[in-house]
Order: structure tokens, then C-alpha cells, then sequence
């Protein structure tokens, strides 16, 4: 593949030169981070960035009307934060939905109206599963993390990780302590 005529630039590290190839795709990737420099700022990735995500104050809201819904767990404010995110982006009405179904969070749940249980079942399928949405725009959002494995967390390991060395199932189970 090398030419045996070509004359090396005084860079290139086999023959004392460089290629021009090398100088090509040098100065194109220079040419195109300069234009991406130009069209975005710091200023602007921080503005997409802030837009892109939940309010301090709206996130508090939604932590307090699922701890209300999910009391018996410490739930994670940061991981709430990416669920309402993720809520806000799969259903349009996320915001007037939890404020509708916070007008009744202290009633017995018989009193709800059906807007009302479809924002709960919403809130603690995200919860529980780490799914936001349905079909093929279902985003999971949290894994490990899903409630469904805190309840049973004395018996079960998630399935993400080995739980132990290869070949560990045809060994006799030990019974995990708490």
C-alpha cells in the first residue's frame, strides 16, 4: 500500500513524514469541531440540559405524592427525578395528572376517579418496574433499582449480575440471611 515514490512530510513516524491522507482527515475533524464550537456554547448545553429535565420543585411534589404511594420505602430522589422526567416525555398531561391526582392522595382510593387511579398506576408501575410507557415506546428507566426487586430482596438476586462463580445451580442452594 505505500508508494514507493511518495516523498514523507517530516512528521509522518515510519518514514519521518506525514501522510495526506493524515493531513486530510486532520484538518477535516479541526474544521468540523470549529463549526460545532461556533453553533453551540457551553451556554447552550446547559440551557438544553435544564429545559430537558424536571424542576426542583416539581420533583418534590412528585417524591411526596410517592411516598405517599410507596410509604413503606425510602424512595430515591434522584431516581424519581429520572422517572418524572420519563413521564413527562411519554404522557403530555404528566403535570396535570399528579396535580389532579394529588387533590385526593389523602382519600380513600374507592373516592378516585378513574384519571385518578390511571395517574397512580402510572406512577407506581415506573416505580416498581423502571418502565415508563408501553409497547415499542417503553423506556426503562431504572433496573436494579425497580421496587419489584426490594420486595424480594431476602430471597431473590436480580438477574443483572452472576450471583456467584460459574456452575453455581448444580450445587445444593444455601438459604441467603437478611
Amino acid at each position: 500500500m505505500d508508494d514507493p515514490n511518495r516523498q514523507p512530510l517530516p512528521m509522518d513516524g515510519k518514514k519521518g513524514g506525514l501522510t495526506r491522507r493524515q493531513l486530510l482527515g486532520g484538518a477535516i475533524t479541526g474544521a468540523i469541531g470549529l463549526a460545532a464550537a461556533r453553533l453551540f456554547t457551553l451556554d447552550d448545553f446547559i440551557a438544553l440540559a435544564q429545559a430537558s429535565t424536571p424542576d426542583d420543585d416539581l420533583v418534590e411534589r412528585f417524591m411526596s405524592l410517592s411516598a405517599k404511594l410507596i410509604p413503606q420505602y425510602n424512595l430515591d430522589p434522584a431516581i424519581g427525578r429520572r422517572l418524572l422526567d420519563a413521564l413527562n416525555q411519554h404522557f403530555e398531561d404528566t403535570p396535570e395528572s399528579l396535580a389532579y391526582l394529588a387533590q385526593v392522595i389523602d382519600q380513600p382510593q374507592s373516592q378516585w376517579d378513574d384519571a385518578q387511579r390511571n395517574a397512580a398506576k402510572r406512577v407506581l408501575y415506573g416505580w416498581y418496574t423502571g418502565i415508563v410507557g408501553e409497547g415499542e415506546k417503553a423506556v426503562v428507566v431504572i433496573y436494579e433499582d425497580a421496587l419489584q426487586f426490594r420486595c424480594v430482596e431476602n430471597e431473590l438476586i436480580v438477574r443483572s449480575y452472576c450471583p456467584n462463580k460459574p456452575g453455581f445451580w448444580a450445587e445444593k442452594p444455601t438459604a441467603r440471611s437478611a
